[in-house]
């Protein structure tokens, strides 16, 4: 078992738990919306989480890498399932509520999309690294799920999906001629991805962007927590 657990990973992990729970109890002290406070559920689910780390420890690695794609898709059929079934605030369909239980299938994704996309860089990486045509597929294994959620609309999940793929590429080895293609794309992509991406969002998508990079642009509004 210690063979499988990095205690710097667990610690960090649970030390961020805690300050979570702690934020929220403080947040939420005065919360009477339902009978029982949002923190205690917000705990509940939280032991849930750190049972199911408890058991996936336990399962060989090359157990789940055989289903990755198998998990991969059936969450992608989620994410298409849910823009047809799924319910949500104000118009969007993000869940999928059974009974007393909602889950949102992206959150499923971000975990899926790791699997699938590890397994895939596993099967291709050599001694001499990757070409920028072996990061075609992976690149397209993030995109699809990344516009499926956008169309929910949930930004910040298809942002972060994108940035875990950003992260896993600069974990892997890629050969010289790969961080150049990669490095001239970024200069010549950017600004028109930028522009129309910008156009394409709506308005409070926009007021987010605008606050967290510059918070003190409305002090007193939505940049009030971030400036206190």
């Amino acid at each position: 078992l210690t063979d499988r657990v990095d205690p710097y990973l667990v610690s960090i992990t649970i030390m961020l738990l805690v300050v979570g729970l702690a934020n929220l109890y403080s947040a939420s002290l005065r919360e009477t919306i339902s009978d029982t406070p949002i923190y205690i559920k917000q705990t509940y689910w939280a032991l849930v989480g750190l049972a199911a780390m408890t058991a996936v420890i336990f399962i060989e690695y090359r157990t789940i890498r055989r289903f990755a794609y198998v998990i991969y898709g059936a969450n992608l059929a989620l994410l298409v399932a849910v823009l047809f079934l799924g319910g949500g605030a104000g118009g969007a369909h993000r869940w999928f509520v059974l009974g007393p239980v909602s889950f949102q299938p992206s959150e499923f994704m971000k975990l899926s999309c790791i699997l699938a996309v590890s397994s895939y860089f596993a099967s291709v990486t050599g001694p001499e690294g990757l070409r920028i045509r072996d990061l075609l597929v992976p690149a397209a294994m993030t995109a699809v799920p990344a516009a499926l959620i956008v169309m929910e609309p949930d930004l910040g999940s298809a942002g972060l999906l994108v940035l875990l793929f950003l992260t896993m590429i600069c974990m892997i080895r890629m050969r010289p001629r790969t961080y150049m293609a990669l490095a001239v794309t970024t200069l010549v992509c950017a600004p028109p991805v930028v522009f129309f991406g910008w156009r394409y969002l709506k308005p409070y998508q926009r007021q987010r962007i605008i606050t967290f990079l510059n918070p003190e642009s409305d002090p007193l509004g939505s940049g009030y927590h971030i400036c206190l």
